[in-house]
């Protein structure tokens, strides 16, 4: 699934910082800390360390974005579902909820 969403977003023009999953709680800091020029945040939503939750609420408070588009993937249901995309997705199904958050003239100017 991770190979495919990186792959889906370098399709549309997208540079993608995608640390491997087992490393993703040490890693999402100092990512957060070297990269400012996100537009658009994507996450498990249960993840080793942290929760995809708090992993993008790190990243609104780091960048300064209160209002950094984000959505969570996940396999169960949640209380939350605007913010999700549930497995299995279509390619399509992933790029409609990227586009709903990030219009493509967004995603042309990076």
């Amino acid at each position: 699934m991770h190979d495919l969403v990186k792959r889906l977003l370098e399709a549309e023009g997208c540079d993608v910082i995608s640390p491997k999953i087992d490393i993703i709680a040490e890693v999402a800091r100092s990512i957060i800390s070297e990269e400012r020029d996100i537009i658009l945040a994507i996450a498990d939503y249960a993840l080793p360390g942290m929760s995809g939750v708090a992993l993008i609420a790190d990243l609104q408070v780091a960048l300064d974005k209160a209002h950094l588009p984000y959505f969570l993937i996940s396999s169960r249901p949640q209380s939350d579902g605007r913010h999700l995309l549930y497995k299995p997705f279509t390619p399509q199904e992933f790029l409609a909820a990227v586009h709903e958050r990030v219009s493509p003239m967004t995603l042309d100017a990076r």
